[in-house]
Formats: structure tokens, sequence, C-alpha cells
């Protein structure tokens, strides 16, 4: 399997748990202790690879990061906080007609999400109509 890379990055987290990990005091080193502690197995060499981004993260070591850096995974995503309130209108007006940067593309993905969870709903309201509507044809 290739692992591709995101501005020749494997992964776009390592600067913002760098910068989290020192405002916390910790080292790579107590960094990968507290994660051991938590059952991930990870070494200080493994931290300083995704700090400067020549190592990809999994999804339960990023879980794992929230927890012991105290942040939710928005911040550690950098993902815009106007995706938790969309109601914000300042960052349409300030971003109306910009390229469509990650800020751009976080956005997207969010509504994606959010399309994606509604269509999941319309397709389970459709099986339990279709499954339920012969049953109670058949009654009658």
């Amino acid at each position: 399997m290739k692992i591709l890379k995101f501005n020749e990055m494997h992964n776009i987290t390592g600067q913002r748990i760098k910068e989290l990990r020192i405002q916390r005091g910790l080292t790579q080193e107590q960094l990968a202790a507290k994660m051991q502690t938590a059952g991930i197995q990870i070494n200080q060499k493994a931290i300083s690879r995704i700090e400067s981004g020549d190592r990809i993260i999994t999804d339960y070591e990023l879980m794992c990061l929230t927890e012991i850096l105290r942040v939710s995974i928005n911040q550690l995503l950098k993902i815009p906080s106007m995706i938790l309130s969309p109601t914000d209108s300042s960052y349409f007006v300030n971003h109306s007609h910009s390229s469509y940067g990650f800020e751009g593309c976080a956005f997207l993905l969010c509504v994606m999400e959010i399309a994606f969870f509604f269509l999941t709903l319309f397709h389970i309201y459709l099986i339990t109509k279709i499954t339920i509507m012969p049953i109670s044809i058949a009654r009658i």
C-alpha cells in the first residue's frame, strides 16, 4: 500500500502536536511514556517523526493525544470553530472569495458528513418502511 503525502507531509497534525506538547511542558519521551501508559505502543523516535510529518498517525493515536494534551480533535486538527457553530457569518464574509484552502476543505468535509448522515437516516427510513409495510398489509 502506498502512503500518500499531503503537502509533502504524512500527517497534518504533527506541528500542532509539537506546539501543544511544548505548551504542556512535556518532552517527546514524556509524551511517549504517557501514551504507552494508555496502551499505545510508541516511543520517542515515533513522536519525533510524527511531529516532523515523517510518519502517519493513526486514529487511535490521535484520540489518545487529545486526552493527554487535553484538547478536542477539532483543535488538534485545526478545524475552524465555524464548523461547530455555522451561524458565525464572519467566516463566510472573510472567506467568500478565497480559493479552497484547508479551511474550505474542512468546511466541505463537514457538509459532506452531514449530508451522509441524513442520507443514512433516509435509507434506514426506507428500509424500515419497506420491511414493515408488507407485514402490515399481510395482516389486513
